[in-house]
């Protein structure tokens, strides 16, 4: 007896070990997390109460019989709902926790509470049938009553993982089967044979340790900047939910001063950042809860609509305003917005786009004060965003877009009309989605490069329908991203596609809209590789997305076109920058474009200025007259026709 409780006080101490580290340990908030717990501490109480009572009754033999029976009350008791909880640990890695609505699983936990209610009561009443009524411990019938239910529940753990093996790897399967073999073996031998086995203690422990090192003790979904879950494991959280219509709330906090905190701040000291900020949320919103999701935004999951209130409250309070890091002072500028996953029909996929659009208009508005939500105003503009995003994937997986050809008049050949292609979308009520909004919204997706490919490829077959002019300026202008000709091999494919219809590069010009992230020197070889056909780059929305002012100055575009806001903005006498700006142009040689000459007085008010180009419009209903005149067939959706499928 004294070899037993040794054995069963080191199993004891193995598993409160196991169970001390992962609850410690960062788990997420997936079923079967919250039931492995449940089953270490089904284990450690049946095994230390087996020990503790079994020591205890060898110190007393007056109260032997009394301390035997509660010990063996309170092991089986613990032993039936460890081994029910060990099939339902099976049903949630393979994803069948549905079958707990059913009416069988009902029957089911009915035999288990029958086993239960007969394990407890039979020792004290003495029912013959189960027990010996002189002894006061469990018979022949009483033992093999608890063996079946643990068996049962063994083999239907067995059942559920062959039929959802396909939803497991390899390494998870063969852990689970073996572990449940294993265990079936252990209750044949203490039950079929009789023969108390030293080693059944250690069978348990192991079979539960050997869970938390082999499938629990992995870091994969673990920020090592924040020490939050990261984006991937919010994703699998998301889909669990998704999948059993489990409604939740997510509280996001998004940081807008990225720009100023990367520029300003070492990696180094960012990492520092994050900790602060992670170790901050985790503390009051609870550490399983908290999702690194991107690089400066978190989400918190919550219960009720009510509770992202409060929590906002208190984050507002405790998060300041700027964190003192290696004698720094880094501002935080946080905004913080709540969306429920029941507002998207458990869809996972349409959730995250959700996210998307709340974010973007979080950072528009900014206030930390303000919790937004998605309703009312907001969520009628984030369904405009969200039908947005299904067309343009919808035209990505068509590999079609809408376009029209916007016309540019030079102002020193007057006969000289160039072309912009414009893509051209529209929801169901009629609402425009812009060029700019359909790259960020194929950026979104990850699809912008593929979006910029059809583009060009459309842009293409335009130019090959209308025919090539042998002589004349006209170019047809395209708008990228810099993402869209982030390396040479992309710059590349652009000249294949030239190539492959016929079309000189001199004709083409690709007007480029730099963002924060592009890298200066990847893209002057891209421009190499692009000139090297003939095709002429241009510095789109000058004067609005340029971020860093001196490095652009310094890259070899051929040309530059300065935002229409800018220009309308001048003309309407509210901002005198565009002067200074087109003198700082002219200096580099650059040739000019102005956007946004809706009216042609608005040329009048541009007279002293050296320009070379203008595109709006005034310009549009001009050429289109002219155009007329001249007998010229143009394609519908040409200079203020409907836009046309290519």
């Amino acid at each position: 007896m004294k070899v037993y409780i040794a054995y069963g006080t080191v199993s004891a101490v193995m598993l409160l070990i196991t169970i001390l580290f992962y609850s410690y340990k960062n788990w997420m908030a997936l079923r079967k997390n919250a039931i492995y717990i449940w089953l270490l501490i089904c284990a450690f109480i049946a095994v230390s109460t087996d020990v503790a009572l079994g020591y205890a009754s060898l110190q007393n033999a007056r109260y032997k019989e009394a301390l035997d029976t509660l010990s063996g009350v309170i092991m089986s008791v613990a032993l039936l709902l460890l081994y029910l909880s060990l099939f339902l640990y099976d049903m949630a890695v393979t994803c069948r926790m549905r079958f707990v609505r059913t009416s069988l699983f009902c029957i089911f936990l009915g035999l288990i509470a029958a086993a239960g209610i007969i394990s407890v009561i039979s020792p004290w009443v003495g029912l013959s049938t189960f027990s010996y009524p002189n002894q006061q411990n469990y018979g022949a019938r009483g033992n093999m009553l608890q063996a079946g239910v643990i068996v049962i529940c063994l083999c239907a753990g067995i059942i559920v993982l062959v039929r959802g093996r396909k939803k497991l790897t390899k390494r998870v399967f063969c852990v689970l089967s073996v572990s449940q073999a294993l265990l079936l073996f252990d209750v044949f031998m203490q039950v079929v044979l009789k023969a108390r086995n030293l080693a059944s203690y250690y069978t348990l422990a192991g079979v539960l340790i050997s869970y938390y090192i082999l499938l629990h003790n992995m870091d994969q979904y673990r920020s090592f900047s924040s020490f939050c879950f990261d984006r991937d494991g919010f994703h699998e959280v998301l889909l669990e939910r998704a999948y059993y219509k489990e409604d939740f709330v997510c509280l996001g906090i998004c940081i807008n001063n990225i720009e100023s905190i990367t520029n300003f701040c070492t990696e180094a000291e960012i990492a520092q950042l994050h900790q602060r900020l992670g170790r901050i949320l985790r503390s009051i919103c609870g550490r399983h809860n908290v999702y690194h999701i991107h690089s400066f935004e978190y989400m918190v999951l919550l219960r009720g609509r009510e509770n992202a209130g409060k929590k906002h409250q208190i984050l507002e309070e405790k998060i300041p305003s700027y964190f003192r890091i290696d004698n720094k002072n880094i501002s935080l500028l946080c905004g913080f917005y709540s969306v429920r996953f029941a507002d998207a029909a458990y869809d996972a996929a349409e959730f995250q786009r959700t996210i998307i659009s709340m974010r973007k208009l979080t950072l528009e508005q900014m206030n930390r004060d303000n919790l937004v939500y998605y309703q009312g105003e907001n969520r009628e503009e984030i369904k405009h965003d969200l039908e947005a995003l299904r067309v343009v994937n919808h035209c990505i997986a068509l590999h079609q877009f809408h376009f029209a050809f916007v016309p540019i008049r030079s102002l020193h050949e007057r006969d000289s009309i160039s072309y912009e292609f414009v893509l051209q979308e529209y929801l169901e009520d009629g609402t425009e989605i812009s060029q700019e909004n359909i790259w960020n919204l194929a950026a979104e997706t990850g699809y912008i490069r593929e979006a910029g490919h059809i583009a060009f490829e459309m842009l293409c077959k335009a130019v090959q329908k209308r025919g090539i002019p042998a002589s004349g300026g006209t170019k047809y202008h395209m708008n990228l991203l810099s993402s869209q000709l982030a390396t040479t091999a992309l710059a590349e494919e652009y000249i294949q596609t030239l190539k492959s219809y016929d079309i000189p590069g001199d004709r083409i010009c690709i007007e480029l809209t730099i963002d924060q992230r592009a890298d200066g020197e990847k893209l002057e070889e891209c421009f190499a590789v692009l000139r090297g056909y003939g095709i002429s780059i241009l510095l789109d929305q000058f004067g609005v997305t340029v971020c860093n002012l001196k490095n652009v100055l310094n890259m070899s575009f051929d040309s530059v076109k300065i935002n229409r806001h800018m220009v309308q903005t001048f003309c309407d006498g509210k901002n005198r920058q565009l002067g200074y700006m087109v003198h700082m142009l002219n200096a580099r040689n650059w040739t000019l474009y102005l956007d946004g000459i809706d009216d042609i007085d608005m040329l009048g008010v541009l007279s002293d200025m050296k320009v070379d180009f203008i595109q709006g419009m005034a310009v549009r209903a001009d050429s289109a007259v002219e155009n007329d005149a001249a007998g010229v067939v143009l394609p519908d959706g040409v200079l203020g026709g409907g836009p046309v499928h290519v």
